[in-house]
């Protein structure tokens, strides 16, 4: 299948390719040690096909005479380009950052660094690191013994760590810009849209930031991934059309015990605006 030439990098290759200083924000730092997990390509399958094979579509109230998603995309002939290790990868890298944006809000709660130790405790090394080092300061300028010297350098170390811990929890990151998305627009799809209009539902108001506003962006990467590899006027005609691919993209989002998706509506109106 020809595939859509695009100049797209995910978000998490741009996260882990910013190497503007030595001193990683809070999202590298967990962006890192997530990918550091490595990708597991027929483990991820195993658990994308299970899930294909149980939900029906369309979402949300199917009913037992409607095909899977796996009919569909079989249907299609692009079930085999989904499950391939290139795309599974580039999905992956999206389920990563779902679980960086997962682990940065449960730190901020809890009030704790990226090491899971509580902002409060890091300050209060501080406070102690810095005032043993008067002590050995003075004992150094009267006495002059070597071992206050060294042990001076090692509590200064300590509490540069600790700093750097509290540095890194007020160092987020740029949560909007990484997650920004822009999304090409495809000419051809127009005209095969041309009475097939849907009756749009209202929009809710959605916040300008939040967990709600990232998860969606998260899906509408997995959207990108799913529209440049497995959609073109062929399979659109065969049903790979915009709101499936909007299903999709919340199915693999969605953790395997996932029982009802959205209708899609939302994510596609969110696609639209995206697009340039």
């Amino acid at each position: 299948m020809k595939r859509t030439v695009s100049t797209y990098q995910h978000p998490l290759d741009r996260l882990l390719g910013d190497e503007d200083d030595g001193s990683p924000s809070l999202l590298e730092f967990v962006a890192q040690e997530y990918a550091g997990e490595g990708f597991e390509a027929d483990k991820f399958a195993r658990e994308l096909t299970a899930k294909l094979g149980r939900m029906r579509y369309p979402q949300p109230d199917p009913i037992e005479s409607k095909p899977f998603f796996s009919e569909i995309l079989e249907r299609a002939a692009v079930l085999s380009e989904l499950l391939s290790a290139d795309t599974l990868r580039e999905l992956w890298k999206s389920l990563v950052l779902k679980k960086v944006f997962e682990r940065y809000r449960e730190l901020r709660d809890r009030k704790q660094s990226v090491h899971g130790i509580s902002l409060e405790e890091h300050w209060r090394k501080v406070r102690e690191a810095r005032r043993d080092m008067r002590i050995y300061k003075k004992l150094d300028d009267k006495y002059h013994f070597d071992y206050t010297l060294s042990a001076y350098e090692k509590m200064a170390r300590g509490s540069v760590r600790e700093m750097v811990a509290i540095w890194m929890s007020r160092f987020i990151g740029p949560r909007a810009t990484l997650l920004s998305i822009h999304l090409p627009v495809q000419k051809w799809k127009s005209k095969l849209q041309t009475g097939r209009k849907r009756t749009p539902k209202p929009a809710a108001t959605e916040p300008s930031a939040g967990p709600r506003n990232e998860d969606k962006r998260i899906q509408a990467h997995i959207y990108a991934t799913l529209e440049r590899r497995l959609q073109t006027p062929e399979t659109y005609r065969t049903g790979i059309d915009d709101i499936f691919l909007c299903q999709l993209a919340e199915l693999i989002w969605s953790g395997a015990d996932v029982q009802r998706l959205s209708d899609g509506e939302s994510l596609r109106r969110d696609i639209n605006r995206w697009r340039r």
